[in-house]
């Protein structure tokens, strides 16, 4: 059970409403699928995925792929690697929080991490989990502060050999499951009322309790699924004001 304070003046000036903090929540899952994310040669960028949040954490990340590969052919070096054949791509897929944002176990900046590599020609679908590991690298994809980005790197074939026909691959849609942290904070507050937030895992409840005080005592004025992102406030009398605060109880139900 969490609080996010929120002091609002109603009905006042808008630039009376003032939010007054924001609060890390309890552990929730999102999913979110990329179509055709693009494949890129280094770890230069990241598509953010679009969780309707900031996160403050990421604890575990699960991916499924789906895509159309085709097999190369690769010639060795007849002496050190003498291997001729087909040989298929591989290609790793990133994670990374923005700014600020902890993954448990890494000491350092660092992010989800690993690889596919597909053997078969034509469709294919993969799941697995990515691990978390520490930041090796020169170059880094930039991420907004608490968000979540993914990237799917090819990196350049470097072995005893070449290919006389490269490997092909293309990603049809990348399904991100996402368990984090998320942070509930207010997102819009109006005159009218109408109030806003960041989104919540379903499965839970969104308590909005009020007070005549800022101090409180608090009743529960509403409670709403934790999938909805929005309400009205109840107008109090003309010339009073009320005060607000929420509430996220994770494992409950309205």
């Amino acid at each position: 059970m969490h609080l996010i304070c929120v002091r609002t003046v109603v009905p006042c000036l808008l630039a009376a409403l003032a939010v007054t903090g924001v609060q890390a929540a309890d552990g929730g899952v999102y999913r979110v699928t990329v179509t055709a994310p693009p494949i890129i040669s280094e770890l230069t960028q990241a598509t953010v995925l679009d969780i309707g949040t900031r996160v403050v954490s990421i604890d575990r990340v699960s991916v499924r792929v789906s895509g159309i590969h085709t097999n190369g052919w690769w010639v060795g070096d007849p002496t050190e690697f003498p291997y001729e054949g087909p040989a298929g791509a591989s290609l790793d897929l990133y994670v990374i929080g923005g700014w600020n944002v902890r993954i448990p176990g890494i000491p350092r900046e660092g992010w989800y991490a690993n690889r596919l590599q597909p053997t078969n020609d034509g469709a294919f679908i993969a799941s697995f989990s990515l691990i978390a590991v520490p930041d090796s690298l020169f170059t880094r994809a930039y991420v907004p502060d608490g968000g979540v980005g993914l990237a799917c790197v090819a990196w350049a074939t470097v072995g005893l050999g070449s290919w006389a026909r490269a490997p092909y691959l293309a990603l049809s849609e990348v399904e991100v499951e996402l368990e984090v942290k998320p942070v509930l904070e207010i997102t819009s507050m109006k005159e009218d009322g109408f109030l806003s937030w960041s989104a919540l895992p379903a499965g839970g409840t969104i308590e909005i309790l009020a007070a005549d005080k800022a101090g409180g005592p608090w009743e529960v004025e509403a409670r709403l699924p934790s999938d909805q992102r929005s309400t009205t406030l109840i107008q109090p009398s003309a010339g009073a004001c009320r005060f607000y605060h929420l509430r996220w109880q994770n494992d409950a139900s309205p």
